[in-house]
């Protein structure tokens, strides 16, 4: 997403460059001017191997990520918010991945150990704390995308090979690639 917002500049400043005959070669580039580099979400280097998957909660409370830790793996799920850290989901020897808040007031996440699959939780962003138990909320799917209506979408396993597809406004579909063999366990993206 980075790079794409600034390729409207990138292309207008090599469009320039190659229309002056003066210009033997372009080397466009782009030089960052701005702060020094700082640790948002400070990590434990004795504990933590580092984070993944970000998401924000609402209305800028903060982020909710998956630890990765030196001795379990991604069992965590923590929030970030008011300056510090806040455990919000630990299942010891899972494989969490993906959390995202719903406006239902859940927090979903995508589970790979034990009875894979996307699973949710009743989560207060104001408390950072669930309640409750998780439940099942798709078999086997992954990558859970939360709309701002609370629109569902996933990723269904599928024993057949995916398309990558275009699909544009008026719902034209047009084919771009078959992925390769090696994604063979991706299937279609739902919505629910």
């Amino acid at each position: 997403i980075f790079a794409l917002a600034r390729t409207v500049g990138w292309i207008a400043q090599w469009n320039e460059m190659i229309s002056d005959p003066e210009q033997k070669i372009g080397r466009p580039r782009q030089l960052y001017v701005g702060e020094a580099k700082r640790d948002v979400v400070p990590l434990d280097k004795n504990a933590d191997v580092d984070f993944h998957e970000l998401a924000p909660l609402p209305d800028g409370q903060g982020v909710i990520y998956t630890v990765h830790r030196v001795a379990t793996g991604t069992d965590t799920i923590e929030a970030f918010a008011a300056g510090a850290r806040h455990v919000v989901l630990q299942l010891p020897g899972e494989n969490l991945r993906r959390p995202v808040y719903s406006p239902s007031g859940h927090l979903l996440y995508q589970r790979e150990s034990t009875i894979p699959g996307i699973w949710a939780v009743k989560f207060s962003p104001s408390s950072l704390k669930t309640e409750g138990d998780p439940f099942l909320v798709a078999p086997g799917a992954s990558s859970p995308s939360i709309s701002a209506d609370g629109t569902l979408a996933f990723v269904r396993p599928s024993a057949a090979r995916p398309d990558l597809v275009w699909a544009d406004r008026a719902g034209v579909v047009t084919l771009i690639a078959t992925l390769p063999q090696g994604y063979a366990g991706v299937g279609p993206l739902q919505a629910a």
